[in-house]
């Protein structure tokens, strides 16, 4: 009676096994028609009859190329955070390996660990820079082969912004320049200017740059009134995420008389007019007096603003109107007066 064994079990004809026994020459075979790595080991082959038994141990080793049963992936990962590259290798002979990155091999440091546990490998990269992007392959070689796989890492940073602007305050006509710098940002951050929350792209009078280190900047020619409280960001964002900064445009112009009262001679029941124009930013409230008493709108005193004009009208002044008028302007920074006499007669 004759037997092979493999670990206690019997190597029967449906796990692929074929024995052959030649009864002239004593000689015993066995064939595997497709023998693979998991046929590999020791195998037993026993033979028995009434007298006893007797054991023939042999060393089947299976010889296969490498093959890589779970390949390298692309991957995107944080700067300054951790990634690992995985593969599964089988072959016999255990095939070689080796890394490298953008085709340079890796030298394992403290930030470049390489590891082998039976059939899985793995690359892992700590506290990963941006000198880290690339495209990294692990070859597998042995006597009957090489294989190899390959994987692209991309670093990813936010962007940042070096400096906020800050609010503004500048006067009238003067220019103002809002400039910062913006730093990293994989993949190349994209930048974008609004005014008053919505995208605003410059003009002759709004001057927007950019260069290639990264400064940006908005040159405000000429500042008028309505540049004052305008709110301008700088929005910088990737894929990652962004980053913003602001500034408020704060203008100031003094506060005076351009036009101030003038002293008038009035026919009795002839209209007088007086007007002055102011300047100041912010711009001023305007109010009318009569010999120190606040005048009203009403049909007989007309009062009317247009921008920093201000008149007031008495459309038939008379007798009673003849006196001291005064025209009193205000704002945060102050208050300031111009006065006239007006005789009727």
């Amino acid at each position: 009676f004759r037997n092979r064994l493999k670990n206690g079990k019997p190597l029967t004809p449906d796990l692929g096994f074929e024995s052959q026994f030649d009864a002239k020459t004593g000689q015993i075979t066995l064939k595997h028609k497709a023998g693979t790595t998991k046929q590999a080991g020791e195998l037993i082959c026993r033979v028995e009859n009434t007298a006893g038994t007797t054991d023939a141990p042999v060393t089947l080793d299976v010889q296969t190329s490498p093959i890589i049963t779970k390949k390298l992936t692309d991957q995107e990962v944080m700067i300054d955070n951790e990634i690992r590259f995985v593969v599964d290798v089988t072959g016999s002979p255990t095939p070689t390996i080796s890394w490298t990155k953008d085709d340079n091999p890796i030298i394992a440091d403290n930030d470049h660990i390489i590891e082998s546990d039976n059939t899985t490998h793995t690359l892992i990269i700590k506290n990963v820079k941006s000198t880290d992007e690339g495209k990294y392959r692990i070859s597998a070689e042995n006597l009957l082969g090489t294989v190899d796989s390959t994987g692209q890492l991309t670093v990813l940073e936010q962007p940042s912004i070096d400096q906020p602007f800050g609010d503004v305050t500048q006067p009238l006509g003067t220019d103002v320049s809002l400039k910062c710098k913006v730093i990293g940002g994989r993949p190349k951050a994209t930048v974008a200017w609004l005014k008053n929350g919505k995208e605003f792209k410059g003009d002759d009078r709004h001057i927007i740059t950019s260069s290639d280190d990264g400064t940006c900047e908005l040159l405000i020619k000429s500042l008028d009134e309505t540049e004052n409280q305008a709110k301008y960001t700088l929005v910088v964002k990737n894929k990652v995420g962004q980053k913003e900064i602001n500034s408020t445009i704060t203008v100031k112009a003094s506060l005076d008389f351009i036009q101030p009262l003038k002293d008038q001679d009035i026919i009795a029941q002839s209209p007088c007019v007086m007007t002055v124009e102011t300047n100041g930013i912010p711009k001023p409230t305007v109010k009318w007096f009569f010999n120190d008493q606040e005048i009203k709108n009403t049909p007989k005193t007309k009062i009317e603003s247009k921008q920093n004009i201000h008149t007031l009208t008495l459309p038939k002044a008379d007798l009673p109107d003849d006196g001291i008028y005064k025209c009193v302007a205000t704002n945060p920074d102050g208050t300031i007066e111009t006065k006239a006499t007006i005789s009727v007669c």
